[in-house]
């Protein structure tokens, strides 16, 4: 990861393999290019809700990490706790 929050996300330990972080960073990506545009305007008081995000909320971290959203929410009925 070339991110400045890589450290952290690595401590977390939310990625054991190249192809987690792979799909998270796509769907990343995809905001970024598609409504990044439309979500400007977003600040600490605005959430993502993250549906079928998986046993672990490795794409809710991300964002969290990355964006300036106040919550990243994930919801899948396997989420471990």
């Amino acid at each position: 990861l070339k991110l400045d929050c890589a450290p952290s996300l690595i401590a977390l330990k939310l990625f054991p393999n190249a192809k987690e972080i792979t799909e998270s960073m796509a769907v990343y990506t995809a905001f970024r290019r598609l409504l990044s545009a439309q979500c400007m305007d977003f600040d600490s008081s605005d959430s993502f809700v993250f549906v079928g995000d998986g046993t672990t909320p490795r794409t809710a971290a991300i964002f969290a990490h990355l964006t300036r959203a106040g919550r990243c929410v994930a919801i899948d009925p396997m989420l471990k706790p």
